[in-house]
């Protein structure tokens, strides 16, 4: 007990003593038969007692027989019934055997409290100010009330259970009514009992036991409050305990993955909740960043254990793949539940102080405190222990480059702290007790299960050597290797006569049917995340044909993103309403390969067979043996098709250019002498500059209103050029016509205040010109405006001369 508990208690008990010892020297009794009579009460109705909430009390409904003693008795015989009822409360049936400094102190305190009532109510200062009796026994209960349960709600305080006014509000206070209703019962007693004599009793008694009774509800109510209040208590605990296990349960996910992490994370720990403890983190903050030092990297599992474990410098691309575990750890814990913000926490301890930091690039006081403390503590302890990667540095080395990086990438005040007390906080986290975890079974081979549902990779292996001692099966095999090792001499030299892809693939086609079985082949070009079908060929070709597959998807979009070949993979996961089509489910098999630039997939080659297992470890060899030759003939192939497309193409429309345009019109030209038909040039020529989209809206529009044989190709100016396979003026009269009203359309609905407007000029074959750079220039005259017409006509015609490799200083032939 502190001392100054025991000074307290000694001083009321020496005090009460003094005042019971003074009165009892100077005790008479006038009336014992009164006396005894409330001596009697008194001490029974202490026997029916309540225990007080929160703290170990009783009270009793004696209460009501003192302060009628306090009324009708001298101090010294109201002390002796005081004294009588508090021993018979302590003693008669205890929960616990009662201290002889309780009883002592609890008596003393009685007699004090009593001492201040009996001066209340007779002092003649208070009967001069209060005349009325009934004021003169509210003001004497008042007192008792306050003296008595103030002096032991001071004791329970100083013992260090709480502070006074708290304790005597939840555990004292809700009673001062039942005192006031006391009081109001021995102010009717006092009234009536000249007038009733002994009878008054009867009044008093069933009185006083519904006071007991109400007393006693009341605090079976408090009882029940402070047991729902203590199983939400112990619900709230368990909950603490399940959220810290599934805390713990995560941690071993990290500990699978990266068998660093189990000491450092032990060690972040210590460091970051001392450091919390000093910048007063709430408790609710605490928590959260418990759970966050331990958890902090649980997004690793979505690091590839390659970039983890690498004993190097990462590539820019490895590090891409790292950055990914502060949000994928976020989203982990966001699913949890935990009642306090961890996810923030995890997301945000790769931020730097200047912003220079990932996710999300927060910056000072944007970042959550426990994220500052959590990136300070990580890179010092990182820094202070081996990597794969480097050797680790001496603490005092590792804390100074935390220090200059202080303002930076680390909270000021963080460092500040870390770097007072960072041999203290080790010296902590190398005494903390070490907790085991358990010992993840990663290495056990588990013997049972012959295979898996699907088969195991490869699992048709005829043809593979098998360490057999028949000298004629290993003669046939290296005699095939041997044909198969000068067909890919073969193949590569016929790669490097293919001009277009699809003359590559239909050779590779070819020769691989005399050396894998497929009922269907298909090469797909990667495009930003999809793979697309450039090659299809087999008996089920317009299966695959349209599929657009997202890399990482299927058999070809797993091969791609992983960048390793699948060995009898299963055709039917490949994405696309492919399992509608009953034919697909023949097809049992697959054998995939990526091809591959210097630092991207290209693509994947796919073979489908309708048989289980139909390919063999020899099939796989030979496939990544013609890779390495497929990906840069590949690669040529659709880089010089990609060109000559954008030499005759206008990259924004997609339309045919100028110098396209004369060699598609140069066709229909010779095309209309042998039939003798006709066709005609529309020039479609705006009054003012276009935007990309008004262009864009202008040229769907013109391929939306003609025949799919008719041509719509850009001018060398603003414009468009409209070919129509039309012979005859009335119907050239009747397309032109159609063809304006759908460009007014488009007009209208891109330029509703009408500021664009556009002018057409027709010249049609073979009535107006006989060839096609006649047949443009004559349609641009006929627009309306010369200056406009012939805007574009020199560089049309540089254009053809280029593609007809024409000399420009010739004189014009045309």
């Amino acid at each position: 007990m502190p001392i100054r508990a025991r000074v307290y208690i000694a001083t009321i008990v020496l005090a009460g003593s003094a005042a019971l010892a003074r009165e009892l020297a100077q005790w008479t009794c006038p009336r014992p038969a009164l006396f005894g009579t409330f001596l009697l009460i008194a001490v029974l109705s202490s026997l029916f007692k309540v225990s007080l909430p929160g703290i170990k009390g009783t009270m009793s409904m004696s209460y009501i027989f003192l302060m009628l003693s306090v009324a009708n008795l001298g101090l010294s015989e109201t002390l002796i019934i005081g004294l009588a009822t508090t021993l018979a409360q302590s003693f008669w049936k205890y929960r616990e055997r009662p201290k002889a400094v309780h009883v002592l102190f609890n008596s003393a305190s009685i007699i004090i409290a009593l001492m201040g009532a009996y001066g209340a109510f007779h002092s003649a200062i208070v009967t001069r100010i209060l005349a009325l009796p009934v004021a003169q026994v509210f003001l004497s209960a008042a007192v008792y009330f306050f003296l008595n349960t103030w002096s032991i709600a001071l004791v329970i305080a100083l013992t260090g259970q709480g502070q006074v006014l708290a304790i005597w509000k939840s555990s004292y206070l809700w009673s001062f009514p039942h005192y006031l209703l006391s009081a109001s019962i021995v102010a009717v007693v006092e009234a009536l009992g000249p007038k009733l004599g002994a009878q008054v009793f009867i009044i008093v008694l069933p009185v006083a036991y519904v006071v007991f009774r109400s007393y006693r509800l009341h605090v079976m109510r408090l009882e029940e409050e402070k047991a729902r209040a203590e199983e939400a208590r112990r619900h709230a605990q368990e909950m603490s305990a399940l959220h810290l296990r599934t805390i713990h349960s995560l941690a071993l996910a990290i500990e699978a993955k990266d068998e660093t992490t189990h000491d450092h994370l032990q060690r972040v720990q210590v460091y970051a909740l001392e450091i919390g403890r000093e910048l007063l983190l709430t408790e609710v903050e605490m928590q959260a960043l418990q759970a966050a030092a331990i958890l902090h990297d649980i997004g690793k599992i979505a690091v590839p254990e390659s970039i983890i474990s690498k004993p190097g410098k990462l590539t820019p691309e490895e590090f891409a793949k790292m950055k990914i575990h502060p949000v994928v750890g976020a989203e982990i814990v966001e699913n949890v539940g935990f009642p306090y913000a961890v996810a923030p926490l995890v997301r945000g301890h790769h931020e730097k102080w200047d912003g220079s930091g990932y996710p999300d690039g927060l910056k000072a006081e944007e970042i959550p405190m426990g994220a500052r403390i959590l990136s300070a503590v990580d890179c010092l302890d990182a820094l202070a222990s081996d990597r794969q990667y480097r050797r680790a540095l001496p603490l005092e080395k590792a804390m100074a480059v935390v220090v200059a990086d202080s303002g930076k990438s680390f909270d000021p005040r963080v460092v500040e702290v870390l770097q007072r007390r960072f041999l203290e906080l080790e010296q902590k986290a190398r005494e903390a007790p070490t907790v085991q975890p358990p010992v993840l079974s990663i290495d056990l081979r588990v013997e049972r299960g012959a295979a898996p549902a699907t088969g195991y990779a490869g699992g048709n292996v005829e043809g593979a050597t098998t360490g057999s001692d028949d000298g004629s099966a290993l003669i046939v095999q290296l005699a095939a290797a041997h044909k198969q090792l000068q067909g890919l001499d073969e193949l590569s030299a016929e790669f490097g006569r293919t001009v277009t892809p699809d003359e590559l693939l239909g050779a590779l086609e070819q020769r691989l049917r005399a050396w894998a079985p497929f009922d269907c082949f298909a090469v797909y070009v990667r495009h930003g995340d999809h793979l697309r079908p450039a090659f299809v060929r087999g008996e089920h070709a317009d299966l695959f044909a349209h599929l657009e597959i997202p890399v990482g998807h299927g058999l070809s979009g797993w091969v791609a993103e992983n960048r390793k070949p699948m060995l009898n993979g299963n055709p039917s996961v490949e994405p696309g309403r492919l399992s509608e089509d009953p034919r697909f489910a023949a097809l049992r098999s697959g054998l995939a390969i990526p091809f591959e630039s210097t630092d991207e997939v290209l693509g994947v080659l796919a073979l489908y067979h309708r048989d289980r297992d139909a390919y063999t470890a020899n099939h796989l060899r030979l496939l990544m043996g013609i890779r390495s030759r497929l990906a840069p003939a590949l690669e040529t192939a659709i880089s010089h098709q990609a060109f000559r497309r954008s030499a005759r193409t206008d990259e924004l429309t997609n339309l045919p250019n100028p110098a396209a345009l004369v060699l598609m019109l140069d066709s229909e030209i010779a095309r209309c002498r042998r039939s003798n038909s006709g066709l005609a040039v529309v020039a479609v020529e705006p009054d003012g500059p276009w935007s990309q989209s008004q262009r864009l809206s202008i040229s769907a529009a013109l391929r939306e209103s003609g025949q799919r044989w008719d041509i719509v190709a850009r001018t060398a100016g603003e414009g468009f050029d409209v070919v129509l396979s039309v012979h005859g003026a009335a119907a050239l009269n009747r397309r032109v016509q159609k063809l304006k009203e759908t460009v007014e359309r488009a007009l209208t609905e891109i330029s509703p205040d009408g500021r664009l407007s556009v002018r057409f000029g027709e010249a049609s074959f073979p009535a107006d010109a006989a060839n096609s750079v006649q047949l443009l220039a004559l349609a641009h005259e006929r627009v309306g405006t010369p200056r406009q017409a012939t805007a574009g006509l020199p560089v049309l015609l540089d254009a053809v001369r280029k593609e007809r490799g024409i000399d420009a200083s010739a004189p014009d032939k045309h």
